[in-house]
């Protein structure tokens, strides 16, 4: 069960801040408990611009003790 988690976003710089963010509906400003392993949930996140551009962006969740990811 993963103890802590955190909805973010992925940008390049400070291009972007997230508004609003929704785990299934629920508020996710903060940190979060209480989500289980291999089931779904729908996310929400809500931006607004800091700088005029077109930007790729990536949702991110963060889950505390979940170790680094290590590529091949």
């Amino acid at each position: 069960l993963p103890n802590l988690v955190f909805l973010s976003n992925g940008s390049p710089g400070a291009v972007m801040t997230r508004v609003e963010s929704y785990i299934n509906e629920i508020p996710a400003r903060q940190s979060t408990k209480g989500l289980i392993i291999g089931r779904d949930y729908d996310f929400k996140l809500v931006m607004k611009a800091r700088k005029v551009g077109q930007w790729h962006l990536h949702p991110v969740m963060n889950i505390h003790g979940a170790g680094a990811v290590v590529g091949p």
